[in-house]
């Protein structure tokens, strides 16, 4: 458990691993313009009390917890007492993510828009079951994830025990299948990794 790792390049290599989908999922460097940004997962700009590598030129930015003086407040806190890292995001402006190809018209110019070839974001998808395994106690706060589950030998449930093996992540509340972001709860980690 070091920290919190944002990379451009890290995020590349995740998009490879789907081969209909994949250049339509991270902006190559070639499109990108202007300076990439990092933020907090819930969109907020990086916290002055992190202690935070960033490097621009490279994209990457890094939360150390062996850096870090104390754990984040809540709702931004892990309740493993070693995780003191909050989760960070990368994002870039891209030019040309769907096709760069344009000619001339008597209107004006016409892009050509490039279309992955799949009905709907998600046909490269395989979608495991529901799990929940009441980590750390059924009686106190819930944290689902992969390890836990390849551990209580849920391991046919996560995609995989690589970081890249999964992409997304679907939480949903156990007692009405509310979706996570429907719920009105304060629900942090919600990442695949």
């Amino acid at each position: 458990m070091e920290g919190d790792t944002e990379s451009a390049a890290q995020n590349l290599a995740l998009a490879a691993t789907y081969p209909l989908t994949g250049r339509w999922r991270m902006c190559p460097k070639i499109f990108r313009t202007g300076t990439v940004q990092f933020q907090t997962i819930e969109g907020q700009p990086l916290p002055k009390d992190q202690v935070l590598h960033k490097d621009y030129e490279l994209e990457v930015l890094k939360c150390k917890n062996a850096d870090q003086v104390r754990k984040p407040g809540p709702p931004n806190l892990w309740f493993h007492r070693k995780i003191l890292c909050r989760d960070y995001k990368i994002r870039h402006t891209c030019r040309c993510l769907f096709g760069c190809s344009s000619k001339e018209t008597g209107d004006g110019t016409v892009h050509d828009v490039s279309l992955p070839p799949i009905k709907h974001l998600f046909e490269e998808c395989h979608w495991q079951p529901f799990v929940s395994n009441e980590t750390p106690q059924p009686d106190t706060w819930d944290g689902e994830d992969r390890a836990s589950a390849i551990k209580s030998g849920l391991s046919k449930h996560v995609c995989g025990g690589k970081p890249f093996d999964a992409m997304y992540i679907d939480a949903r509340k156990r007692n009405d299948d509310t979706p996570w972001n429907e719920a009105k709860e304060i629900i942090t980690k919600n990442t695949p990794m």
